[in-house]
């Protein structure tokens, strides 16, 4: 059983595979037109192609650390990442697990913070337990609105039974 945080250190071909996935699955969202999901409409894709390669990187490293197989897949929608785990990155030290509107309630989200080659898997979280008016922030000129859970509010006990 695996208790948070845990560090994780990849590999240089584990960044390489990974960083290609996230090129790879922004490239596939923009030419279906998709929303981007982190930054109001006036932003450029430079915020969106970070967090898509981060986003493949903070997936691999979740896999590499409960070993098991990860699906680098592209276009799979809201298919859970690693095993049952809904993945979110962030790469500031003191970074939140952003839960948004149309996460589904009964997922489990966890937080990696990703500080290249390291990445840290802070904890997880329920979306059902993350919707709670203590995380709420509105829309803003940076974004739609969300539930931004700290660091301290994660879960750092072992994944529920059968979640990867």
């Amino acid at each position: 059983m695996i208790s948070f945080p845990q560090a994780i250190t990849l590999a240089n071909p584990e960044i390489y595979v990974a960083s290609q996935i996230g090129v790879m699955r922004n490239v596939a969202s923009h030419q279906r037109k998709l929303p981007r999901t982190n930054r109001s409409a006036e932003f450029n894709n430079d915020h969106q192609w970070e967090t898509d390669i981060n986003g493949a990187l903070a997936e691999i490293a979740v896999a590499k650390c409960f070993g098991v197989y990860w699906n680098p897949s592209v276009n799979v929608g809201k298919a859970a990442d690693v095993g049952k785990v809904q993945v979110r990155s962030n790469t500031r030290k003191n970074g939140h697990l952003i839960i948004r509107q149309r996460d589904n309630d009964d997922e489990i989200f966890m937080l990696v913070i990703c500080q290249n080659p390291v990445f840290h898997i802070a904890g997880w979280i329920m979306a059902s337990d993350a919707k709670i008016p203590k995380f709420y922030r509105p829309e803003n000129q940076y974004g739609v609105e969300a539930w931004w859970v700290d660091q301290e509010s994660l879960n750092t006990n072992p994944l529920p039974e059968g979640a990867i």
